[in-house]
């Protein structure tokens, strides 16, 4: 179950990261 968790985190943590990044280069653009 652990092994499992930590096999999912990856994902959602990459999609966390790259949407925050992309709303701070929307705002520096602008």
């Amino acid at each position: 179950m652990l092994i499992l968790l930590w096999s999912i985190t990856p994902i959602w943590l990459h999609i966390n990261v790259h949407g925050a990044t992309g709303s701070i280069s929307k705002r520096a653009r602008k």
